[in-house]
């Protein structure tokens, strides 16, 4: 089951889970403290991070501060925004380092890291680089399923369709919603792209993460910005066990979900120590 525009979980449903929470607390609570804008030796804002040949400091100075219209605001109180080349932000070597390390590929990386620096600096919430690379693992290898790739520019190589969501294979049954123009599926939604969204859910929060002016799925700027938007919008921030839980649960309803994309997120922070 892939994310919906407005499927939240409350701390009630979390108690219902306590053993899953209690088994995997230790493992997540790791989760929270590694990643937060730290893609450098030393840095700890979109400033310090930005590499030679990226934006100015000034740049990041006006990101950090940019002015946000309050009377669009998405459902959470989240407003919707439109960034410049998010991978841009990020130092070239960490991502070089610790793409080697992980084996994330550096350019979906530049991304992950992009959108955490944009959500913490812009609204104050940590989402943290390795969550989103969690949920890219999960959702789609970062990019590489049916043998694809993430290009140079962030599109993908050969475009990702989820199995028709018709209430079979234990998905719940999403009639098309819209008309196929996002999925290729007229009769039923699908999910699409990298990060791996449902039409109605990106027609609600899909940004534009490279400035090319068009919010596309299949763009790992654009999910990956997307995908830190909506997870910030369940909480506020990723920061502690019990906003990181309801946020990934926001994204995909499932113990087995939840499970999978911890381990992802601690193993990549465990990697990105060792360096």
């Amino acid at each position: 089951m892939r994310p919906r525009s407005k499927v939240f979980v409350s701390l009630g449903f979390l108690v219902g889970v306590t053993v899953l929470v209690v088994g995997t607390w230790l493992l997540v609570s790791g989760v929270q403290m590694i990643g937060q804008n730290s893609y450098g030796p030393g840095t700890n804002n979109a400033a310090a991070a930005l590499g030679d040949e990226a934006p100015t400091a000034e740049d990041a100075e006006e990101l950090e501060s940019a002015d946000v219209d309050l009377d669009e605001v998405g459902p959470g109180g989240i407003p919707p925004m439109q960034v410049s080349e998010i991978s841009q932000l990020v130092d070239p070597q960490w991502v070089a380092d610790v793409a080697e390390s992980t084996g994330i590929p550096d350019r979906a990386l530049a991304a992950y890291a992009g959108a955490d620096l944009v959500v913490s600096n812009t609204y104050g919430c940590r989402v943290g680089w390795n969550t989103l690379a969690g949920i890219g693992y999960v959702e789609s290898h970062h990019g590489t399923l049916f043998g694809g790739y993430v290009t140079e520019d962030g599109s993908v190589s050969q475009k990702i369709y989820g199995i028709p969501l018709d209430g079979t294979n234990g998905t719940m049954a999403i009639e098309d919603t819209d008309d196929g123009r996002l999925d290729g599926d007229p009769e039923w939604d699908r999910a699409v792209g990298p990060m791996q969204f449902i039409p109605e859910t990106w027609d609600i929060w899909g940004v534009d993460g490279n400035g090319d002016g068009v919010a596309d799925p299949h763009h790992i700027d654009d999910s990956a910005m997307t995908a830190a938007l909506y997870l910030c919008n369940a909480q506020g921030t990723l920061e502690g066990s019990e906003n990181w839980i309801s946020a990934i649960r926001s994204y995909n309803n499932t113990d087995s979900y939840q499970q999978q994309v911890a381990d992802a997120a601690q193993h990549y922070a465990n990697r990105e120590r060792e360096l």
